[in-house]
């Protein structure tokens, strides 16, 4: 699908419209296959890219960019503007602008004939930090790196303190790293320049082929500034566990928590209705019927309709869903207050829990009890996640994703998820019986995944906060809470372990 614009493209700025006449059907390149060479895309763009002519493409420069598209032919009044990312390069034409099928589709609501639009440059709807991509065959002496998920794209970037090379001897998108002397993967340091001047700086460990989600990302590109820290969207956590109050929580102002793309939370609706306008928009349309009505707990956006819950629980993978929960709603506590009946302990409070080894580009989905924004660096941000677990009666685990610390009554089954990092709290449990059941008596059973250790892990960190287990078994990937260890039975390949 060929877009012709009649405006020169040459010394735009980023508020800058154009106007194009545009036709269809087009398919549209993969996201991954495309002149860019993106390794990440936003979660949008398998459905909405562009194709830039080889002038403005500038050699890849600006791929990852996102361009707002807006028909405005008097045959599609009130159809919405839509974001799209750039993943690619087509036509010899200066001007020309390709659109993918459904791109085309959303925005004039027709499948064929031409019809003018208008674009510009704009902010992507981006999730979370800046991610930093290593390509493959990358390693201490020769690095490239491409930056993606980006708000407003990158011009330049340095290096470990030195200027990188934009590498226009290839056509896809990648930054090469100063070779005269090795650079470490495992503490890479980057400072991305965005098309406006603004500057941000992480530090991240690198794998070849690999990309990594940072926690800083740039501020609105419509107004540059030269700030070097993230702008974090939650407020920062509390850096102690609140005393025990017997009064009525007071809520927190309610907000729309981070997106979960791909998928739903089913039942629990409250109401639903049709949202329009751009993807961001119709979000904020859901944001914003989920605050204004009190039993709204979560909310999923799916085929442009948005439905209101009472609950976000039971998630599940669908394709194309875009589900959130509200933050800000206070989670009641399982601690138990203390009491003052006789006998008066005479020890000190018992011990804090503590958080055992991190486990890296690892995700445990569901079970979720609160989330809150981390600050700092990475280590900083552990450290919060621990504390905020620990000081959680029925926390078993957490993860550390994007900035922000979801966590969590139970593991589960564990799924890869590109920089999210899970820890478990240390539980202890007794010694181990194999090939040992203890029939009935079941509080919960849920999957688990990984080796038997592993397996074992979760399973003693669910019982460790489930005040009603006393031991479990596991056995066929699955973990069995009991509320009493009775009717002892010999199982084949089964383990089973008492509560201490």
């Amino acid at each position: 699908m060929r877009v012709i614009i009649t405006t020169a493209l040459l010394g735009f700025t980023a508020a800058e419209t154009f106007t194009a006449s545009t036709t269809g059907p087009a398919g549209g390149n993969p996201v991954f296959g495309a002149s860019c060479g993106l390794m990440a895309g936003i979660p949008s763009t398998p459905a909405y890219q562009v194709s830039l002519n080889y002038a403005q493409y500038g050699q890849g420069q600006n791929c990852g960019r996102c361009v707002a598209v807006t028909c405005v032919d008097d045959r599609c009044k009130g159809k919405p503007t839509v974001v799209a990312q750039i993943t690619d390069s087509g036509s010899s034409n200066s001007g020309d602008l390709l659109l993918s099928e459904q791109l085309f589709k959303k925005v004039t609501g027709a499948t064929t004939d031409w019809y003018k639009v208008s674009w510009q440059f704009a902010d992507c709807p981006v999730t979370g930090g800046v991610t930093v991509c290593a390509k493959s065959g990358s390693s201490p002496w020769w690095l490239a790196v491409q930056p993606t998920n980006t708000l407003g794209g990158v011009q330049s970037m340095t290096i470990n303190g030195k200027p990188a090379t934009y590498m226009s001897d290839i056509n896809n998108y990648y930054f090469k790293a100063d070779s005269t002397a090795a650079t470490p993967l495992e503490t890479t340091a980057i400072t991305l320049t965005s098309f406006q001047g603004e500057t941000i700086s992480t530090l991240v460990s690198l794998t070849a082929g690999q990309c990594t989600q940072t926690n800083v990302q740039f501020q609105h590109v419509a107004q540059p500034t030269t700030v070097h820290v993230p702008v974090t969207s939650t407020p920062p956590p509390s850096t102690s566990a609140p005393p025990p109050s017997t009064s009525t929580p007071t809520s927190a102002p309610r907000a729309c928590g981070i997106p979960e793309w791909n998928t739903d939370y089913p039942g629990n609706d409250i109401s639903n209705f049709g949202a329009t306008g751009d993807f961001i928009s119709m979000l904020s349309q859901c944001c914003d019927a989920c605050k204004d009505t009190a039993n709204c707990a979560a909310y999923t956006l799916a085929n442009d309709f948005c439905y209101l819950k009472s609950a976000g629980a039971n998630s599940k993978p669908v394709n194309g869903a875009t589900s959130v929960l509200m933050a800000g709603v206070p989670v009641p506590t399982t601690v138990p207050t203390p009491t003052t009946t006789s006998p008066a302990p005479t020890t000190s409070a018992p011990a804090p829990r503590t958080c055992a080894n991190p486990e890296w580009n690892t995700d445990y989905p569901g079970n979720d009890i609160s989330n809150f924004g981390a600050t700092g660096d990475f280590n900083s941000m552990l450290a919060q996640c621990c504390k905020a677990c620990g000081a959680t009666g029925n926390c078993a685990v957490y993860t550390l994703a994007n900035g922000v610390c979801y966590l969590k009554s139970a593991g589960g089954n564990s799924k890869p998820l590109n920089g999210a990092t899970s820890v478990f709290m240390n539980a202890k449990c007794g010694a181990t019986e194999a090939d040992v059941d203890y029939y009935g008596n079941d509080v919960s059973r849920f999957g688990v995944s990984g080796d038997i250790s592993s397996q074992l892990t979760v399973c003693c960190s669910a019982c460790a906060v489930e005040p009603r287990c006393a031991g479990f078994t596991v056995n066929g990937g699955a973990c069995n809470l009991k509320s009493v260890l009775t009717n002892r039975i010999p199982v084949k390949g089964a383990i089973s372990a008492l509560r201490q």
